[in-house]
Formats: C-alpha cells, structure tokens, sequence
C-alpha cells in the first residue's frame, strides 16, 4: 500500500511595502519549499496585509532552519511576517500580555536608572546578556540592583518624566480596548513605571518587580518574587483560567530571553524587536515596524 506524503497547509501574513507591490516575494516563496494556493489582501488598523495560503511537506512550524530562512528573507524584503495554522489563524485573540521594558517603551528601565548613578556601562553589559539569554535572570537582576544603591529617589523620578512610549501602542491598545480584549504587563522591570504605562495604555492589570526605596533612597535589595520568565508564564496561565480563556485564544508579546516562556505558552507569541534567540523561537516577529501593526497578526475575523 502507497501511503501519500501529509500536507500542511499555513497562512503567511505579511506587512510592508514591498510585499504589497512587489509579486516577486511571492514567487520566492517555492525556494523555501512552499507552494502558494490563494493569495488575498485586507486593510487593517491602518494597514493593508497580504495573506498567502501555502502548502508544504513538512510541519514548518516546528522547524527551525525554516524559520532563520523566513526572516532572513522577510528581512531582504523589508517587511513583518507571521506563519499561522489555518487554525491559528482563524483563532480570536482575548487576552494579550505584555513586556514592557523594550517593547511597551522605548528603552530598558533599569539602564536608564544606572545613567542617573553612574553606573551606566557596568549594568547596560548585563543587561544584554541576560536579554540574549547567557545569563540567569534572577542573577543579573540581583547584580544589577545592588549597583543601584544609594540612588536617590528623585532620580528615579526624572527617569519617569523622560520615558516614552514605544511606537505604535496607543493605537495597538486603542485596537485593543474597542475589540475588549483583556489587557496586562508581565514585566521583569518596575512597579512604578508599569503603574505609569498602565495609566497611559488603560491596561488592565500588571506583575513587575519593585523598587525599595529607605530614606529617599534605593537599597539595592531585591524583593522577592522577583518576575521572572517562569513567574510570567505562570501567570499568563493564571489569568487565562481566571478569566476563563483558552490559552489558545491568548497573546503575548515580548523582545527578550525572560518573554521565551510566555512567547511559548500563549496561542501567539509574538517577538518584537527581539534578540535573535527570542526571534529564532517563534512564528510571529514585527522587526521593522511599530505596535500598530499588531492587530494584522490577529484573527482575520476581527
């Protein structure tokens, strides 16, 4: 008996300019081994999105060397790409979680902090380390609290004033408060600062480390549980239940090695901005642009 080779078949949603005028990213797409079935397009949030339906041989999903090569020629192209199930795709998003350091602002907070002390070149190294993974988490957050002792609280306060907003999130949370998607931070930064994007987003909650400030000064001490990678998933999971949605219908997004467990967990995990280890691990990435392209990546019913 001659058993026939399984198909799958994908949706490959991709926003930019040379995907939309351009039918050369298309025909490129059969030296990746897919075969293009239906092309279509559809404005959304501003944007418009080419969805092509592609079969392939094998599960590209899971496989890795697929997805360097897919961004890798996403990136020659200049546009933003996602690799869906025709299931996935047609999945409603009711919960979206997200980092905040990086992806909800523009900068890492805890660096920002480390130039008003001084200490700027000996925290920023750690930092990137531990974004890209080469580190423990909780390691280099310990590390880097304790250069930050003795800075005093208005400083911390100055960094506040002077933090902006990563492009594109008003109007992504905007998109997400008329659709009533339930909204949250799960961040490896601080509480002060999340309380301040909160207000700005109208999220509707946050898990952050704090700050321990004792006499108008921080301690440097860490206070436990520090938020984690493990504390995040566990905590989208915890929403997700609480909220009585199925993980499949959940979002996260997030640029650093601390998000791969969430990214993982949620029924999309989208890298943004990422570090080639974060990108490397998912089927969702925005690179070129800014927040508002988020919607285009949900569910083509919305």
């Amino acid at each position: 008996m001659r058993i026939k080779n399984m198909a799958f078949r994908f949706i490959l949603s991709g926003v930019g300019h040379e995907i939309n005028h351009n039918e050369n990213f298309e025909a490129g797409l059969g030296f990746l081994g897919l075969a293009v079935h239906k092309v279509t397009q559809r404005n959304m949030a501003g944007h418009l999105v080419k969805d092509i339906e592609c079969e392939a041989q094998s599960d590209i999903l899971i496989d890795d060397m697929f997805r360097r090569t897919l961004w890798a020629y996403a990136d020659q192209h200049q546009i933003d790409v996602a690799v869906q199930s025709l299931e996935q795709f047609a999945t409603p998003t009711r919960l979206a979680v997200f980092d905040m350091d990086s992806t909800l602002l523009k900068a890492e907070v805890i660096d920002e902090l480390a130039v008003e002390h001084g200490v700027a070149d000996e925290v920023k190294v750690i930092t990137e380390s531990a974004m890209r993974g080469e580190i423990d988490f909780k390691q280099s957050f310990t590390q880097r609290m304790a250069m930050l002792k003795g800075l005093n609280e208005q400083a911390v306060n100055t960094v506040l004033a002077r933090l902006q907003l990563m492009d594109g999130a008003t109007e992504a949370f905007q998109f997400f408060k008329e659709q009533s998607i339930y909204t949250a931070i799960l961040s490896g930064g601080f509480d002060v600062f999340a309380q301040q994007v909160q207000s700005q987003l109208s999220i509707h909650e946050i898990l952050c480390n704090q700050l321990e400030c004792v006499n108008g000064a921080l301690t440097g001490q860490v206070i436990e549980p520090v938020i984690d990678a493990k504390a995040k998933q566990a905590q989208l999971v915890s929403m997700a239940q609480r909220l009585n949605i199925p993980l499949k219908e959940t979002l996260a997004v997030g640029d650093g090695a601390n998000d791969l467990l969430m990214l993982a967990t949620a029924g999309r995990g989208i890298a943004f901005h990422a570090k080639p280890k974060v990108r490397a691990s998912v089927n969702l990435s925005i690179q070129l642009h800014g927040l508002d392209i988020l919607p285009c990546f949900l569910s083509a019913e919305l």
